[in-house]
């Protein structure tokens, strides 16, 4: 699978800064334009100390790859090039100057995906959107990405059921974004759950989606109960709950009882408005 193009490009300008010549200064940093661009916000100055920021978060342990970057990068030795830079870890630390490279190596590689992490705009992108209408919801699932980034189909499932096939995530091209491939997932219409508890969802849906970048997620909906609030989670690995419950302090819900929910409304069929 294909690896995500911004990440190798900030890849490859770590490790072209790393060959400058000298200790590492905001002049050395000129070279790295997408650095400055995005993760710098246009400016050298901020590119270097955001770059400074990044050793005093992950640069900590001595020992540590990331921090055998910053020091063979000039950040620490002010060695004129790269191999003497190396020697100088070695000798420090009592290892190889391979060695030395290989920790170097490694931590560039680290640093490049947090700072791809950090970018706001060029990541996968998800719409969580529903409609809800008496006792039944109408649920639709969005996902697009660059069309020269790795792709791994979503997990997706309602209520605790089973994962539906995640083949319905197949990627098309986008008319309006050439350069963007999407899927979009329509489920059939779920009836809110009677049989919930106080302080239960009566309706919950959960995506897992395990991509390079984390994605920006996006929740729209249309509740017709006033009764009702909607709430959207979104985790660090990759995962995002919606799920509508009751609004306990409603004048409306204090007004009816918990147990009395709507008439038995038929559920939706296929053919009925989509989110």
């Amino acid at each position: 699978m294909k690896d995500d193009p911004l990440r190798l490009l900030m890849l490859e300008e770590l490790r072209e800064l790393r060959r400058g010549r000298g200790m590492m200064t905001p002049d050395r940093i000129a070279i790295a334009k997408n650095l400055i661009e995005d993760f710098g916000r246009g400016t050298v100055e901020q590119a270097y100390t955001a770059l400074l920021d990044l050793l005093d978060r992950h640069g900590t342990d001595p020992e540590g790859d990331v921090r055998a970057y910053f020091d063979t990068a000039g950040f620490v030795y002010d060695d004129e090039t790269l191999e003497q830079r190396l020697k100088s870890y070695a000798a420090e630390h009592f290892v190889d100057p391979r060695t030395a490279l290989r920790r170097s190596d490694r931590g560039a590689e680290r640093l490049s995906y947090v700072v791809r992490d950090s970018y706001v705009g060029d990541r996968p992108w998800g719409h969580f959107s529903f409609i809800q209408d008496g006792p039944a919801v109408l649920i639709r699932l969005e996902i697009a990405l660059d069309s020269h980034s790795k792709f791994r189909r979503p997990y997706f499932s309602v209520n605790g059921g089973d994962d539906v096939d995640r083949t319905v995530f197949d990627l098309h091209e986008t008319i309006q974004y050439p350069d963007r491939l999407s899927a979009v997932y329509r489920h059939p219409a779920v009836a809110l759950r009677r049989d919930a508890g106080d302080g239960q969802p009566l309706l919950y849906a959960n995506v897992h989606w395990q991509m390079p970048v984390w994605p920006t997620w996006m929740m729209t909906g249309q509740l017709s109960d006033s009764r009702l609030f909607s709430r959207m989670t979104v985790s660090r690995n990759n995962r995002i709950a919606m799920s509508i419950n009751w609004n306990n302090d409603s004048p409306e819900y204090q007004a009816r009882p918990f147990t009395k929910l709507w008439e038995d409304d038929a559920i939706p069929k296929a053919d009925n408005p989509e989110p």
